[in-house]
Parts: structure tokens; sequence; C-alpha cells
């Protein structure tokens, strides 16, 4: 792409120099001349000449223009979703996308010259395609030439063209941003091999009328079938054929093409047998294009394939020589034809067409059976307008500040990691990489939710398309639910960025003279706190601490000695429980495990006396902190037995945690209010949220509006529009 770095240099250049010319023709002076050339110079924009000549050639603009990255992760991912089952041919195509992106293709000689061979339908033309889909904008960017149509001895005659409009070198000089394919290279005559070595070593060729035509921002690929015939599968039973039929076609190229025309090739990309994972995804399309076809859609009538089905029909379309394009063929012969004979026997068409697996084939049964079709219908749809919410809403985090601002680091710090001077100090370049390790996962972890919602929908549009058995669309729709829990998660991640620790401690208390002074009155709180955290998979540590202050010995009187035992205030060594320990002063009870459950934390409160009036409450585990420490505040619990204002302290952290001793001693009115909770009316009343709702359950509630006070303070007060 020098070609178009070199056109927006000039543009401006030239704009100048017409501009001088016009102002020297006019008779001005060297101020008037200069200030021409700047105003020309200024007009015309850099950018805006490479806008235009993208648009022009279908070259995209993140190819040619160095403020725009391209990552390639990214890129990678993009082949993989045309690309099916080639993941070294991937790698490869990705190299050479990111050389032509860098500058850094020999300007001599083709952007890429790659020879591919492999057994036919294993992906060699979709490839084709999505290069140039990629680099140049449009597929029908590709100049193809069927190689065995130039065998004779006047093939160099009809390859080169009669005139300036046909043959490589006319259709290369009217499009020379393009892909040209030279299919089936090994039946050309050997002559046809001489001129590629003037077209791959130079990148210019000359037809019969001196015209020549210029490959320097061409991509030139020949596919070859070369030795799979020839191939012949190793003695053994069972093993991984592709290596010695990788070897085998290696081999055959070397043998059957001249070493200098090998050598003028960037690579020999070698593709393999497709894998079961890309023989089903195959299949599964195939089977989605016929579900589409009129006599199904048109009719609503839907194709119910039992889960055998696809397999059985990989099985029978698939083979090693000839890859994938058999299977059309067999759906057609196997599955098209017995339900085409189905469906005409009927007057009137049928809800679905259910197809099974019987003992001498598929076994095709229409049915009228539409409650069941229907009830799958309605959830598949459903779980298409939840998958359709998740992607704006995964857009919609992308745009926020926070994700943009962190995102936007990222990049920063993987461009710093590309220069040397960034790896003068090693220790630190490791510091700052490390640094960024948990915007980097969170990144990566957005942009694979984004490409497991695009998988899903094509998944659901399948099954609402009848190709997929009861349980797969109810697997699907499993699936749908945990890429929301994902999304809630990465929501969570994002809120939390900067939070030093995963753990937060929580001191619940009476906030007045007018509580009951016993943690008891604090009980549904709590409880509804640790059934939060019981859902969400976090550890939970109780401590309580009594009311009455750790007894104390009395002090020596001057000149005392020793006092003896029965002469001090202590209480006897059996009213201290042995949980109990000294804090602060006052005697706390700790429990000695982590309660795994709600009803645990319960019990302990149960059956602890009631001189308990403070409790402690440790919760570690994922995004806690981040959740929990905003509940800091005055929580009034409203009963039938009156009124207690109680006070909630929270500090990151669960072990070596200072105790918050003057937070816990203010009145009612020096914490901020967070919540009235109505239980005789059935109502709460969130003061930071100015919301107001039923109360059900209350831990049910108390995790909704910890939910909407994250996205509060993620998203703002008003969601933006779609």
């Amino acid at each position: 792409m020098g070609l178009l770095r070199r056109v927006a240099a000039a543009a401006g250049a030239e704009a100048a120099a017409t501009a001088v010319a016009r102002a020297t023709a006019a008779g001005g002076d060297a101020a008037a001349v200069r200030a021409a050339a700047s105003a020309a110079s200024a007009a015309v924009d850099r950018f805006a000449v490479v806008h235009h000549v993208c648009e022009e050639t279908g070259v995209p603009e993140f190819l040619v223009r160095d403020d725009l990255p391209l990552d390639r992760e990214a890129l990678v991912a993009g082949f993989r979703e045309r690309i099916l089952g080639q993941d070294a041919v991937i790698e490869q195509m990705a190299d050479l996308v990111l050389r032509i992106k860098a500058g850094l293709a020999d300007e001599g000689r083709p952007l890429g010259a790659y020879l591919f061979i492999g057994p036919t339908g294993v992906g060699k033309t979709e490839t084709v395609k999505a290069l140039a889909a990629l680099l140049y904008g449009r597929t029908d960017r590709i100049l193809r030439f069927d190689m065995s149509e130039f065998g004779g001895p006047d093939c160099i005659d009809r390859l080169l063209g009669a005139d300036a409009t046909t043959g490589l070198c006319g259709r290369v000089a009217q499009a020379p941003f393009s892909v040209v394919l030279l299919d089936e290279v090994e039946k050309a005559h050997p002559a046809v091999f001489d001129l590629l070595l003037q077209v791959l070593g130079e990148a210019r060729l000359s037809d019969r009328g001196g015209r020549v035509a210029d490959f320097r921002n061409s991509i030139v690929l020949l596919t070859s079938n070369l030795g799979v015939g020839t191939f012949r599968r190793p003695a053994g039973f069972g093993g991984d054929v592709r290596p010695a039929l990788r070897d085998h076609l290696l081999g055959e190229v070397h043998r059957f093409f001249r070493p200098e025309l090998v050598g003028r090739l960037d690579a020999v990309v070698a593709f393999e047998p497709l894998g079961p994972a890309p023989i089903a995804h195959i299949t599964h399309r195939e089977l989605a294009a016929v579900a589409r076809r009129e006599g199904f859609f048109g009719r609503d009538v839907g194709l119910d394939l039992a889960e055998e089905v696809p397999g059985w029909l990989a099985e029978r379309g698939v083979d090693l020589r000839y890859g994938a394009r058999p299977l059309k063929r067999t759906i057609e012969r196997e599955l098209v034809a017995p339900v085409a004979r189905a469906l005409s026997e009927r007057t009137q068409p049928p809800r679905a067409v259910r197809v099974a697996l019987g003992d001498d084939g598929l076994r095709v049964r229409p049915s009228d059976d539409a409650a069941a079709q229907a009830a799958r219908d309605e959830a598949l749809r459903d779980a298409l307008d939840t998958l359709a919410q998740l992607r704006y809403a995964l857009g919609r985090l992308a745009r926020v500040p926070r994700f943009r601002r962190n995102a936007h680091h990222l990049r920063l710090v993987d461009r710093l990691a590309d220069s040397r001077a960034f790896w003068r100090d090693e220790a630190l370049a490791r510091e700052r990489l490390a640094a960024v390790g948990p915007l980097r996962e969170l990144v990566e972890a957005h942009r694979a939710l984004t490409d497991q919602v695009d998988a899903l929908e094509d998944l659901l549009l399948e099954a609402w398309a009848g190709l997929a058995p009861l349980e797969g669309a109810r697997q699907l729709l499993g699936d749908v639910a945990q890429a929301e829990r994902a999304f809630e998660g990465l929501e969570w991640t994002t809120a939390g960025i900067g939070t030093p620790t995963d753990a937060v401690t929580l001191w619940f208390c009476p906030a007045s003279r007018s509580s009951r002074h016993h943690h008891q009155s604090m009980e549904p709180l709590i409880l509804a706190y640790a059934a939060v955290a019981e859902r969400r998979g976090w550890k939970l540590k109780l401590a309580m601490r009594a009311e009455v202050a750790w007894p104390e010995e009395p002090p020596l009187e001057e000149g005392e000695r020793r006092v003896r035992p029965s002469r001090r205030r202590a209480p006897p060594p059996q009213e201290i429980d042995p949980l109990e320990v000294k804090r602060d002063g006052f005697a706390w009870k700790e429990h000695p495990h982590e309660l795994e459950t709600a009803d645990a934390l319960g019990t302990v409160l149960r059956k602890a006396p009631q001189a308990y009036a403070i409790v402690e409450l440790r919760i570690t585990g994922p995004h806690a902190a981040t959740a929990l420490l905003g509940e800091a505040g005055l929580h009034t619990l409203d009963d039938r037995h009156g009124n207690d204002d109680l006070a909630i302290v929270t500090r990151p952290g669960a072990s070596d945690v200072d105790y918050p001793r003057v937070q816990l001693l203010r009145p009612p009115t020096a914490h901020p209010r967070q919540r009235l909770i109505q239980q005789a009316r059935d109502r709460v009343r969130d003061f930071v949220l100015d919301h107001h709702s039923g109360i059900g359950r209350l831990d049910a509630l108390l995790e909704g509006l910890l939910l909407a006070r994250m996205r509060r303070a993620l998203y703002g007060d008003v969601e933006e529009d779609a």
C-alpha cells in the first residue's frame, strides 16, 4: 500500500505547485507566491486525500493510516469466522495483512505471493475471498484465471491478452488493487511458469503491445491440488493423517515446480483436511440454508432434525480427497429429496417436518403437533430478543467513559511495549504490563462475550428454523442465560476498576437509644446480606461484640506484690465463652469457621445470647467490595414492634481491618440515610436511588438494589438512547 501513502503525501505538494505557478503567472510578488502555496497546502488535507483514494480503490483506511491501529487478535478472529479449521493458514494471512499495514512489504514485489495446496473443499477459495474483502473492500476484486485453459501452445498469447482490457496484463492494469488468483496452476503449460517468474520477482509484466502491468499493489495467489490423488493413508490403526498429508503435498510441490519458481513465493501454504468441529459447522450452515428455502420458510414449515442427523449427513458428505464439496449433494439426495416427497403428498402443509435416523437412512415424518413447536419458537424468539438487547448493552458498556478510558490506556501501553525504549528498564516494563493485566482481561472478556453473542444468535436462528432438536434448543437457552450472567460480571468488573480488594467488612450496630440493643433486631438485614453473598458464591466470617466491657483485673495497690485470686473481681473462667476474644476493650465472640450459607449464619445468630450489640460480617468474593462498600449509612427497619435505626460501617478488606469505633459511636444524624424498610407495609425506599418498591423477599430486593446502584454509578442517571 505504499502507493496510497505516496499519493497522499504528493497531493498537497502538487496542489501547492499548481498554486505557485498560477500566482507567478499573475505577476505576484514573493510574499503572494508563498501565501498561495501555503493556502493550497492547507486546503488539501492528507487524510481527506487518503479517504478519497481508499474509496476509489476499496482499500480500508486502517491499512494506510498510521493513526488507526490494527489489533492482531481481532484480525485473526475475523478470519476464523470465514475460514474454518485452518489455524496455520489464518496465522500466515494475518501476518501478511500486518506486514502490509506496517509498510514492511517489499516495494519491488507483489504484496504477497503464495501457493495454496491441499484437497478441494477445505477453504482455499474462501481464504481468497476473505483476503479480497479485507484488503480491497469487495470479493469482486478477485481476478481469477483457470489455468487449465492455458495448457496449449498458444497459452502465452491467450494469458497476456489481445488488447489493453483482456488477459492478465489488461485486467491487472485496470484493477491494480486486487487479488490475482491463478487456479489449478499445475495444469498450465510450462511456458506459463516463465511468465510467473517475472511477475513474482519484479512485480511487472508486459503484453505484446509493450503495455506494462504493475503487480506491486496486488496479491498473487496460486492454488493447486497437486499430490492429493497420489496420497495413500499410512499403514496402522487410526491416527492423525494430516502431518503425513502435508509432508506428501510439500514433497510433490518441490518435485513438480522448478526451484526458482518456488523460491520466489512467500510461502507454500498447505491446507489440512477438515476436522470434526469445522465439518459440523459447515453442515449446520448448509442445513440452515435448506431451512430458509421457499418451501419451508414461505409456508411457515419447520424442519425439526434429530440430534444425530447432522453428524450422519456430515459422515457421508465429507471426504479426505474432496473435502466438504460433496456435502451439498449428500444433503440434496438424503434429506431434501425425501422431504420433498413427503410434502408433495399432502394437500395442506404441515406445521413441521421431523427427520430422524432409521435403520436404512433418514425417516421423514410430517407433524401437525403445533403446541410443542409453538412453545419452542416462542422461547427461541425471546432468547433472540435477549441477545439483541445484550449486543446493544455490550456496545453501550464499551462507550462508558470508564471502559473507554481504560481500554485507551491499555492500547497506549501496548504501543509503548513495541518500542525499545520501553524495555530499557525490564523490571519497570514488566511492572507496567502487570499493572494493566486486569484491564487486558476486561477488554478480552468483552471481546469474547461479543463473539459468543454473535455465535449464539446464529445457532438460535438455526434452531428456530428447526435445525436443532428440542434438547439442543434447551442447551442454547441455557447458554443465553449464562451470557447474561457473564455480561453482569463485566459490568461489575468495570465498575470495580480501582477497587484494591474483593473483600469487605461490614459492622452492624444500633444507631439510637430507641433501637433494641441486640443483634436480633438487626437479624433480617444481616441475613439478607448473607443470602446475597451465598447466591454469589462469597465467603462469610462472623463476629459479635458484647454490650458489656471485657472484665478487667483491678490494679495492684502500692506495695502489694501479689493479689490472691479470691480477691480479684474477674468472673470465674467458665463464665467467659472460649470463643470470645478481647478487642477494643470489649468481648468479641468470633465464629471459628467460614459460613457457607445464610441458614448457617442465622443458626449462629439465634443461638447467641442477646447481649451482642455489634455484629461484624467479613465477606470475600468477586466484586464483593464493589457491591457493598457503598452500603455504609443508616438503615431503618420498621416492623410491628417499632422502628430500629441501624448503622452500617464498611471497610475494604477482611483481615487486619481497623475497628471503626468512632464511626459506630456517631449519632444517627451523622450517618447518610440509605434505606427505609417497612416490613409491615411491604415497602422499601432507597434514598440513593430515590426508588420505592415492594419488598417481597428482602434478599432478592437487596440484590436488585445493589445492581441498580452499580449501574447508576456506571452509566449515569439517564441511560443513553439506542
